[in-house]
């Protein structure tokens, strides 16, 4: 390639916006180039199709490029014309989405909501994220009267772009986003309740396996119901005890409880997570940790009045995400489990690379 490249209609390109769209350019180590003058007046000329530099030209670069290079209504005007043609590949076309958002908000929503039901869903869901980033209210409506997406990727995007543009304009009425419920954020609460007397020893009782060397607090622990069939029982250690909550987990490292889970049918308990606990400078370390030796949970304890608040979360890959939070008295220890109902996605996995 020469430092100028005469194109088909004898005009001759510079080395630097050739190296910035060509196809083959092996040399160019970067995708971020910016031009300037002439530069991009020649650019804009051959996404038009106006010339041909003579080079096998990768028109996702050269759209990249111009959109770092220039912000201005022409520009925004050329992507539109990229991102409606269905002879652009769908890569194109969907580049062209995105960097319509770098373009000056007016000119990129006009230009994005005349594409927002692009056939393509791919293209679609590139259109609703720059929406989100330069829409206005007025987009709102026209968001609202969209068909769902067939996609779970186009379908987020648009709600992602109905929240933002709603939470940035301060839209009310028709169009208006509560973002809970349109991100599908869900949580269901559950009450971790007392256990004493009776109840408790019974419970003890129908424990099978080992308590791991402690022995369990005989009058007071908590149970919590996750659905019909599922109970999970805090068993405390008997050093724990009400009037000494705080004071007896604060005397040094232990096991400072034991969470079985209920059989119903069988009336069976087995352990299944162990309460590890570390006192601090000012407070406690929490680590709940299943019986393989997977931790499951993690938080802190801090000072809160005349106790300690507690504050817990899942942790590790294979979860569905939990809360635990409570509060701690000498006399009284008060838990609650916050558990997420929102769609689970599925784990993936990373493969070998053979060589």
């Amino acid at each position: 390639m020469t430092d100028r490249n005469v194109g088909s209609s004898g005009r001759r390109f510079s080395r630097e916006l050739l190296q910035a769209i060509s196809g083959d350019e092996v040399s160019c180590f970067t995708d971020l180039p910016v031009l300037a003058g002439d530069d991009v007046e020649d650019l804009k000329q051959i996404l038009r199709g106006e010339e041909d530099p003579g080079i096998l030209v990768d028109r996702k670069r050269a759209v990249n490029a111009l959109a770092r290079s220039e912000s201005s209504s022409e520009a925004a005007e050329i992507l539109e014309q990229i991102l409606s043609n269905p002879g652009e590949t769908i890569r194109v076309r969907s580049v062209a989405a995105n960097d319509l958002s770098l373009m000056p908000s007016e000119a990129a929503e006009a230009a994005l909501l005349r594409n927002a039901d692009a056939e393509s869903e791919v293209v679609r869901a590139e259109v609703f994220k720059s929406l989100g980033r330069v829409g206005t209210a007025k987009a709102l409506e026209h968001l609202a009267a969209l068909p769902e997406p067939k996609t779970e990727h186009a379908r987020q995007q648009l709600s992602l772009a109905r929240v933002a543009i709603s939470f940035r304009s301060g839209a009310e009425g028709r169009g208006a986003q509560d973002a809970n419920r349109a991100l599908g954020v869900r949580w269901t609460t559950h009450a971790v309740r007392p256990v004493e007397g009776e109840r408790l020893r019974k419970h003890v009782a129908a424990l099978r396996g080992s308590t791991y060397g402690i022995g369990l607090n005989p009058e007071t622990g908590f149970e919590i119901s996750c659905g019909e069939r599922a109970t999970h029982l805090l068993f405390l250690n008997e050093a724990v005890r009400r009037g000494a909550f705080i004071e007896s987990v604060r005397s040094g490292k232990m096991i400072a409880g034991l969470v079985g889970l209920l059989e119903t049918a069988e009336q069976r308990v087995t352990i299944r997570y162990l309460v590890l606990t570390t006192p601090t400078e000012r407070g406690l370390e929490v680590v709940v940790t299943r019986t393989n030796g997977d931790v499951a949970y993690v938080g802190e304890a801090l000072p809160d009045g005349d106790g300690l608040r507690l504050t817990m979360r899942d942790v590790g890959l294979e979860r569905t995400a939990t809360e635990i939070e409570g509060r701690a008295s000498n006399e009284d220890l008060q838990l609650s489990l916050r558990v997420w109902r929102g769609q689970a996605k599925p784990k993936r996995h990373g493969e070998p690379i053979l060589v």
